[in-house]
């Protein structure tokens, strides 16, 4: 399973892994989204447009909720608030494009949805512990 093989890796310090296997955890259950459950439609239109940064309230009022109410119900679809939820799926697909890619940061930062490349490092360091330069060199070469 996802969480064994995590398990696995963070004892072995194997932090790249780590990442992969959350966002492949990640992925694996945007994937299994039941498309008839009509609950569901909310968490697939932000898979589909968190690099857009919606806002809470605009989500909302598209959907026919109160902000508050909103937000209680994207917590209890996903476990997480929507602004977590929004970071989490940046930082993952930023990490694959970091070792995926040689896209410059500038040009990750703007394919994500970041203000700028200041705020992808920032919040990159804050989910990550290292930045993104750094978590690149640290995994040259590990795309494959």
């Amino acid at each position: 399973t996802y969480m064994t093989s995590i398990l696995s890796r963070l004892q072995a310090g194997d932090w790249l892994n780590v990442n992969l296997d959350l966002y492949g955890m990640l992925t694996a259950w945007c994937a299994n989204i039941r498309e008839d459950d009509p609950q569901n439609e909310i968490v697939r239109y932000v898979n589909a447009h968190f690099t857009e940064n919606p806002l809470l309230e605009e989500l909302a009022k598209q959907f026919g909720y109160n902000p508050a109410y909103f937000s209680r119900k994207f917590r209890q679809l996903t476990g997480m608030p929507l602004s977590q939820y929004i970071l989490g799926r940046k930082i993952s697909r930023a990490c694959y494009l970091l070792i995926a890619t040689k896209k410059s940061l500038e040009e990750i930062a703007e394919t994500l949805g970041f203000y700028d490349v200041s705020h992808l490092i920032q919040r990159f360091r804050q989910v990550e512990g290292v930045t993104p330069a750094q978590y690149r060199r640290q995994n040259h070469g590990l795309a494959g």
